[in-house]
């Protein structure tokens, strides 16, 4: 299983580009159950350094299974949500 780093400026890049610029980091995460469909977990850091730490760290998560993905109906991600939010919630 490997990550995918990619360089997010605009203009050509060469392989020792030193732009500090942002970098995609995509990691496969397998197939969804329902749609069978390939699943990607992705993020955006600063810093070439950081994206291949970063693709390291979601590569033991997808392999330690913390990104399946496992789907949530409408009611229970709404349940989170108001659990999270409900100490900030003004009563009107």
């Amino acid at each position: 299983m490997r990550g995918f780093l990619r360089h997010r400026h605009s203009g050509p890049c060469g392989k020792r580009c030193t732009n500090p610029a942002s970098w995609e980091v995509r990691v496969y995460a397998g197939l969804d159950p329902i749609t069978k469909r390939k699943r990607y977990v992705s993020r955006t850091v600063k810093g070439k350094r950081n994206a291949e730490d970063l693709r390291n760290r979601l590569l033991v998560d997808v392999a330690d299974g913390h990104h399946t993905g496992a789907a949530m109906t409408l009611a229970e991600l709404c349940q989170r949500w108001l659990a999270h939010a409900s100490p900030d919630l003004a009563p009107y």
